[in-house]
C-alpha cells in the first residue's frame, strides 16, 4: 500500500507536489513547536493558553519563506543530498531566531529555552522526513533487475555482495564455493552451496554467476556448462581485478572470454 502511495505522489505536478510539502512543513513547525513546550512544561496545560499561539503568527510565515528562499521546494526530494543539510541549518537559525525575537515583543509569552528547542525539534524534523522519504523512494524504484550467483563466499564475495545490495540492480539468491566447510552455512541470510547446485540454481531462474577469478584462467565453476562469460570492467565494482558475470563457461583473468 505504502508503494502505491508513493507511485501516486511521483505522478503529480511540480506545483502540487510543493503544496503538500508546504502543508507538511506547516504541520511540522506546529508540532514541533507544541512538542517543545510539552518538553519545557513537562505538562500540557499550555495547549489552552490564550497567547500562547501567538509566537507562530511571525514563526510560521519566516520560516516557510526562509524554506522557500532556501531551495527547499525546489530540490526534488527523491534526489536531495546532504548539501541540503546547511540549507535546512541556515532556514532554522533563522525561524529560531524570530521566535525569539517574536517572543520578546510580545512580552515573554513563552520561556526563554522554547526557541533553542524547537529549533532542534524542526531541524530533526525537515531533515529527517526528507531523508526518509528519499530512502523510501530509493527502496521502491530500485526493484532489482536479476537474480544472481556469486560464486566464492571468501571475503571478495562478501564485500561483493554489500556492492550489489548497495546498487539494488541484482537480487543475490545464493553463494556457491568450493569448500565442504563452507557449503551449508549462510552470509547474510544468504544459502551457501555447492558447484553442483548451480545446475539447480539455473533452473530457479537464475540469470547470472557472479564471480572473481583467483588465478590465470578459470574457476572450476565453469565446468558445469558452457558457454561465454562477459566480463564486467573492474571499475564498475570497488575491488581489483575483473568480476565476471557468468553465463555459461570460462573467462580468462586478463577479461577476454575463452
Amino acid at each position: 500500500m505504502l508503494d502505491r502511495f508513493f507511485k501516486w505522489a511521483f505522478q503529480l505536478d511540480r506545483p502540487t507536489k510543493r503544496a503538500i510539502q508546504i502543508m507538511a512543513d506547516l504541520f511540522l513547525i506546529v508540532g514541533c513547536f507544541i512538542l517543545a513546550m510539552g518538553l519545557r512544561y513537562d505538562d500540557w496545560g499550555f495547549l489552552t493558553g490564550p497567547r500562547v499561539w501567538d509566537v507562530l503568527i511571525f514563526v510560521v510565515p519566516v520560516t516557510l519563506l526562509a524554506y522557500v528562499r532556501a531551495g527547499l521546494y525546489r530540490a526534488v526530494i527523491r534526489f536531495i543530498s546532504s548539501r541540503a543539510i546547511k540549507a535546512i541549518v541556515i532556514s532554522i537559525m533563522i525561524s529560531g531566531a524570530t521566535m525569539m525575537i517574536a517572543n520578546l515583543a510580545l512580552g515573554h509569552l513563552i520561556p526563554r529555552s522554547v526557541p533553542l528547542i524547537f529549533a532542534v525539534l524542526l531541524f530533526c524534523a525537515t531533515a529527517g522526513t526528507r531523508f526518509a522519504v528519499r530512502g523510501i523512494t530509493h527502496s521502491i524504484s530500485r526493484t532489482p533487475k536479476e537474480n544472481v550467483v556469486i560464486y566464492g563466499a571468501g571475503d571478495a564475495g562478501r564485500q561483493l555482495l554489500n556492492a550489489l545490495i548497495s546498487e539494488g540492480e541484482y537480487k543475490v539468491i545464493a553463494f556457491v564455493d568450493d569448500d565442504p566447510s563452507m557449503q551449508g552455512r549462510e552470509v547474510d541470510t544468504i544459502k551457501i552451496r555447492a558447484p553442483d547446485d548451480l545446475g539447480d540454481l539455473k533452473q530457479r531462474m537464475m540469470s547470472r554467476v557472479l564471480m572473481r577469478p583467483r588465478v590465470p584462467g578459470c574457476s572450476n565453476a565453469t565446468d558445469h556448462f558452457s558457454g561465454r562469460i562477459p566480463c564486467a570492467p573492474a571499475s564498475h565494482y570497488p575491488f581489483g581485478g575483473r568480476y565476471c558475470f557468468w553465463q555459461s563457461a570460462c573467462c580468462r583473468s586478463d577479461g577476454h572470454s575463452n
